[in-house]
């Protein structure tokens, strides 16, 4: 995802002479030697920055910057905000301004026109101010961090529940399961896990792992296979198909990588921890 809205466009450069590269020079993993190795690289999709809140004219000619990159699958411009959590990345709450809502709404058409996705952090509250200019859009939506929770206030933790539940109606949105940190809700992860599971189908819900900004979270990919190992979905032939959509189906239908047999034969020997699914942040 992108890292610097300034930079957005330097960012897809950057990766692009990575990926024309296609190997990593010179590193070093737990001492290993010879320390001059060349490794290919995982396939990579990328998230690129365009502010949603300008006028349609100036949003195309940006996504127009963007479309020599074929690695770049969608847009993403972080609007969350509240006023019942510190975390609140943006300044207002755009979902309460007509105007801000329509030009959203001519944006994300333009995202459906080019086919790129709507890569959407916003609170529930928000999201539910504007759910329906995204279904009217058409344009696929992945909602960030479970649609940012706040389960320690109730009447949050309800709007989020009610937002859930709608969302199991929307064709176009999914959700990504990661940063509960970033709101100080680890505490309230099975809760919120449980939820999910009995209220939204799986093959809306994606594993990710927000990294780095969540590296330190005591919440890791570990805490969803035990979650999984004490809900019975791990291990239980009747629920493979739910764990193959969760952490790899969902997400390459999605984000379009490569199929997973042909991962395990571009990529046998991953740097570092060894991962056999796509990492989608």
């Amino acid at each position: 995802e992108a890292a610097d809205k300034l930079q957005t466009l330097a960012e897809a450069k950057y990766i692009s002479e990575i990926i024309k590269t296609s190997h990593i020079n010179k590193f070093n993993v737990n001492n290993c030697n010879p320390s001059n190795v060349t490794h290919k690289i995982p396939e990579i999709k990328h998230i690129a920055y365009i502010n949603l809140l300008q006028q349609s004219s100036a949003f195309e000619a940006e996504i127009m910057k963007l479309l020599d990159y074929d690695f770049i699958v969608g847009i993403r411009n972080i609007l969350a905000y509240t006023s019942n959590n510190n975390y609140s990345p943006f300044s207002y709450d755009v979902t309460i301004d007509n105007s801000y809502l329509k030009q959203i709404g001519q944006n994300l058409k333009l995202l459906k026109q080019y086919n790129l996705i709507f890569d959407c952090q916003m609170y529930s509250k928000q999201l539910l101010n504007i759910i329906d200019i995204i279904v009217d859009s058409g344009v696929q939506c992945v909602i960030n961090h479970f649609g940012l929770p706040i389960y320690d206030i109730l009447e949050q933790k309800h709007i989020w529940q009610r937002m859930i539940k709608k969302f199991n109606h929307v064709p176009n949105i999914s959700i990504k399961l990661s940063g509960l940190d970033l709101t100080h809700q680890n505490e309230y992860f099975e809760d919120v896990m449980g939820y999910l599971f009995e209220n939204i189908s799986f093959n809306k819900l994606l594993y990710a792992s927000n990294y780095p900004v969540s590296m330190k979270s005591e919440l890791d990919v570990n805490s969803f296979l035990s979650f999984f190992e004490k809900n019975n979905l791990v291990g239980n032939p009747k629920n493979s198909d739910m764990q193959e959509a969760f952490f790899y189906t969902n997400a390459n239908n999605i984000f379009k990588f490569k199929s997973h047999k042909k991962l395990l034969e571009l990529y046998p020997e991953p740097i570092g921890t060894q991962v056999h699914i796509p990492e989608v942040v």
